[in-house]
């Protein structure tokens, strides 16, 4: 299978962003797109910070969670066959995931979480889900193997 998609701008780019105002096919669109590129071959992981579980419906799921799940090819999984994986952004988990990869050991880690103050930044402050989303997305980048 050739990897191929000349014809779009966006053919060098490692990562799409898909964003705008509620109710313009946001999900639809990133669902489509993923589904069309793991299909000409590629890696393709699909991410979504919409806590609506949208996505999930829009793949033919019930739901999904935080961690990458496998939706396309059912069954296979190669190195030179394109795939389609998704997974939904977990604000709280991921800023757990920050505290327990800085904090000196364990039981400090549990008394950060533990606080009230901890639990409102990580839930509540404006632009949280947003900076997450990019600590997310960098992880993944960074972790995994994705086209």
């Amino acid at each position: 299978m050739t990897k191929s998609i000349e014809t779009f701008p966006w053919s060098d780019a490692r990562i799409i962003l898909v964003c705008g105002s509620g109710g313009v096919g946001k999900t639809t669109l990133s669902a489509a797109m993923a589904l069309h590129f793991a299909e000409q071959g590629f890696r393709t992981l699909v991410l979504t910070v919409d806590p609506a579980k949208r996505l999930a419906q829009a793949l033919g799921l019930n739901a999904f969670d935080h961690h990458i799940q496998h939706i396309w090819p059912k069954g296979k999984k190669g190195k030179n066959l394109g795939s389609l994986d998704a997974m939904m952004l977990d604000t709280k988990r991921t800023f757990d995931k920050i505290i327990e990869r800085y904090a000196p050991d364990g039981a400090a880690a549990e008394t950060i979480m533990n606080h009230p103050l901890y639990h409102h930044l990580s839930t509540m402050i404006a632009g949280s889900q947003e900076y997450m989303a990019m600590e997310n997305l960098y992880h993944v980048v960074t972790e995994y193997d994705y086209d």
